[in-house]
């Protein structure tokens, strides 16, 4: 019988593969959303090309599909950097680069 050290060892050690595993399943299941939201944002913005848009139908389609291609690349390529900006700061601990206004 393995001590209890090795055991809880083993045991810490599986844990965590499964749950990297469920993070990586998570991960692969919100690309293939983001790229189905991108593929459908793609035809959408055709469908109104194909009908002769007003200048607003058109903005919005390609704001759309626009959004949906930087979720879905966002998906594929996270960084650090994207993750801070992607964080609301608290309430309590205002920006520097957005400073309340002081009036007297």
């Amino acid at each position: 019988m393995p001590a209890p050290n090795e055991l809880s060892a083993a045991l810490a050690q599986f844990n965590q593969g499964a749950a990297a595993t469920r993070d990586n399943d998570r991960h692969e299941k919100a690309v293939a959303k983001a790229d189905r939201r991108r593929q459908d944002a793609a035809a959408r913005m055709k469908t109104v090309l194909d009908a002769d848009p007003s200048a607003e139908e058109r903005d919005e389609a390609e704001a759309a599909y626009r959004t949906a291609v930087d979720e879905w690349k966002q998906l594929l390529s996270p960084t650090e950097l994207d993750a801070d900006v992607l964080e609301d700061p608290s309430p309590e601990d205002p920006s520097p680069e957005d400073p309340s206004p002081e009036t007297p």
